[in-house]
This record gives structure tokens, C-alpha cells and sequence, in this order.
């Protein structure tokens, strides 16, 4: 929701081709150079285990990303050039395809011939084509809850707008749109279509923060996105990163992961990936008017790694659990088991990209970013329009 709502369509035009390349191959880069070497350093059966493996690692996080870079515009960076400009946007694009990705190699690794391989392939661009619609009709009735309510502060005495009220509306507006979005998550993921919810979310943000925009001469909207993105900046840190990331730790068995047999071998594993996603980032930003230094900060920002391993980084167990009795009945127990102990161990490596790599891209963009970028302006209030 908070990339959503600074995403502005119309900066992304010109850099189309850009845009796209950097939300896909340096993922792409990890994704295979990841698996390979899963492959040669873990006991996988096959390349499908490996590469749902590489799948889990590969996808970026924008609760990394996006707060950094918001951050970095408040300082005054990133606020019209940078990359910033870029990174905002790429960040939820690419999230939106690694989750289709772990999704589509956990339905093929883990088959039991219920789905065919063609629906899974075709679901993709589905889920981002409906994404798009239905994240584009939440984001529009939001706007009309806010013009709905722009009506009633018409009632006030002297037609004015109390704080009190702006507050209120915000507080309300806001609610609405966790609402809709963790609605729409929840039913996508129980459906299966957890990218197709993920387009939705952003898409709804960014399809009523574009209509506020164009309403900025109204005190009353200028006002409303302002305190909007204080409300999901305050709500993300002071309750969905907490109880999202204790949830987390209740699953993690220490024992498990910082052992000799599997914490060297997903190192090893993370840095070839990571040296292949930052060496493609770097490269694909070769053409932008970015000094040497802020291609370096957005690719080592570029390994961001949090949120969506803490989300459904135990999808691959679950499903080995799931269909834990099919499997015994098609292949023997021992297969059985084994599935388990692989999804285990995929959702280990999960938890070992969120420690390594959450606080190494986050450190790097607000630490080192303000030293090597542009600042362009003065600092702005926190949820600022700009």
C-alpha cells in the first residue's frame, strides 16, 4: 500500500524499457544462479526443487526498499532523479512476480496432476490482468469514500474543515484501505492467486493516491494524502512489521539453521545470488543519469529480503504437509517425508535471507545513499504529496 501511494504512472513513461528490465532481470540473474548452485550444494532430487529453492531467495521486498526510499525524499534525495525514482516502483512489480514464481514452482515441484501445467502457466499474466482491474475499481471507490465524506465537512460551521475532522476522515480512510487490501490478500492466497492479490493492493493505492492528486488545489485532498501517509507509515511500523516478523520467529527452529550441515551452504548459495542480482542491477542502470556511486547504493539496495519470505516462506512445507497423504498413497512414504524435510529446509533459507539481507539494503540506502546521491531540496514534512 505505501509504495502504491507515491507510485506516479506518469514518471514511469519515460523509462518504460528501464523500468521493466530492472524489475525483472536482476531477479531473473538470482533466480538462476541461486538455484544452480542449490542444486550442487543441497540434496535436491531435481531442478525443480533447486529452482523453487532460487524462487524463495530471488524476490525482493518493498518493506525494505520503500521505506528507505521514502526516507531518503523526506532528506531531500531521490525527489525528482535518482534511484529512487525507480527503485519505489520496481519494488512492489517485481515482489508481484516473485510471488506468482514461489507459487507456480511449488504447485510444479509438489504436483499430485490436480492443476494442469498450462493453467498454471496461463495464471500469471491472469492474475496480473485482474490484479490491474480490480485493484484500479477498489482504488476508485476509496476516492469516492473521500468525496462522500468531503461533503459532510461541508456541513461544518462556516464550511471549514476542522482538524479534528481531518483527522478522523484520515484515520477512517486509511482503515478502509488496510481493509480492502488485507481482504483482498487473504482471499487471493486462500485461492491460490497470492500475486494477483498483490497487483490488486498496489494498484489500489496507487489508483486513489493518482486521483488525489489531480484534486491537490483542494486543501482538503492535499491534506488527506498528507495524513494518509502518516496513518500506513505509523500502522506498518508500529503494527504489521511487528506481529508480521513475530509470527515469524515463532516458526524458526535456531537449531535447524545455524547448523554446519545447512547455514555455510545457504551462505554460499546467497552470495552467488546476490553477486548475480547486483551485478545485472548495476548493469541495466548503465544508461540512466545515475553517478557511479548511486548505481552501487541501489544495486546493494536492490538485495532487500523481508517481508515476502516472511510471509509465505513456509508455502512449500505447508503444501508437502497438505498433500502429505497423496504423496504416501502415489509414492511411497519415504517421498512423502522427504518433501517435508525439503520444504523445512526451504523455508530456513527463507528466515536466513531476511537476517543477512534486510538490515545489509537497508543500512546501505539510508546510511551510505545520503553520502554518494544528489540531494535536491529541503526536507519535507512526513506523508507529503511531493
Amino acid at each position: 500500500i505505501r509504495a502504491g501511494l507515491y507510485i506516479k504512472p506518469e514518471e514511469l513513461k519515460p523509462m518504460a524499457p528501464v523500468f521493466a528490465a530492472f524489475s525483472l532481470l536482476p531477479a531473473i540473474a538470482e533466480l538462476v544462479s541461486h538455484s544452480f548452485m542449490a542444486k550442487s550444494m543441497f540434496d535436491y532430487p531435481d531442478y525443480n526443487w533447486a529452482f523453487t529453492h532460487g524462487a524463495m531467495a530471488a524476490a525482493v521486498s518493498p518493506a525494505v526498499v520503500v521505506p528507505a526510499v521514502l526516507t531518503l525524499k523526506l532528506d531531500g534525495y531521490c525527489v525528482t532523479r535518482g534511484p529512487g525514482i525507480l527503485m519505489m516502483p520496481a519494488s512492489p512489480a517485481e515482489m508481484v512476480a516473485g510471488i506468482w514464481n514461489i507459487n507456480f514452482m511449488k504447485q510444479l515441484t509438489l504436483d499430485t496432476g490436480e492443476t494442469p501445467l498450462w493453467l498454471n502457466i496461463l495464471l500469471g499474466p491472469l492474475q496480473i490482468i485482474g490484479g490491474v482491474v480490480l485493484g484500479v475499481l477498489l482504488g476508485a471507490l476509496h476516492f469516492l469514500a473521500l468525496k462522500v465524506l468531503l461533503s459532510e465537512a461541508k456541513k461544518l460551521p462556516h464550511r471549514a474543515y476542522t482538524q479534528e475532522h481531518m483527522n478522523r476522515v484520515a484515520a477512517l480512510s486509511s482503515a478502509v484501505l488496510v481493509l480492502f487490501g488485507g481482504g483482498c490478500l487473504a482471499y487471493c492466497k486462500d485461492v491460490n492467486l497470492a500475486g494477483g492479490g498483490a497487483v490488486a493492493v498496489t494498484v489500489m493505492a496507487m489508483t486513489t493516491a493518482a486521483l488525489q492528486r489531480r484534486r491537490m488545489d483542494t486543501p482538503y485532498f492535499a491534506e488527506q494524502f498528507k495524513l494518509m501517509g502518516i496513518t500506513t507509515a505509523d500502522l506498518w511500523d508500529v503494527f504489521t512489521m511487528p506481529v508480521l516478523f513475530t509470527m515469524v520467529g515463532t516458526a524458526i527452529d535456531l537449531g535447524e539453521i545455524f547448523t554446519a550441515e545447512f547455514f555455510p551452504k545457504a551462505l554460499a548459495c546467497l552470495v552467488v545470488g546476490l553477486a548475480a542480482r547486483m551485478i545485472v542491477a548495476a548493469g541495466v542502470t548503465a544508461t540512466q543519469d545515475y553517478d557511479l556511486g548511486e548505481r552501487v547504493v541501489m544495486a546493494v539496495g536492490w538485495c532487500g529480503k523481508a517481508s515476502v519470505q516472511a510471509a509465505i516462506g513456509r508455502v512449500v512445507v505447508e503444501r508437502a504437509l497438505e498433500i502429505y497423504e497423496v504423496t504416501a498413497r502415489q509414492s511411497g512414504v519415504e517421498t512423502a517425508e522427504r518433501d517435508v524435510r525439503l520444504g523445512q529446509q526451504i523455508a530456513n533459507l527463507a528466515v536466513v535471507m531476511i537476517l543477512v539481507c534486510a538490515p545489509i539494503a537497508a543500512l546501505t540506502l539510508v546510511r551510505i545513499g545520503p553520502k554518494v546521491m544528489r540531494c535536491e531540496a529541503m526536507a519535507s514534512p512526513v506523508g507529503s504529496p511531493k
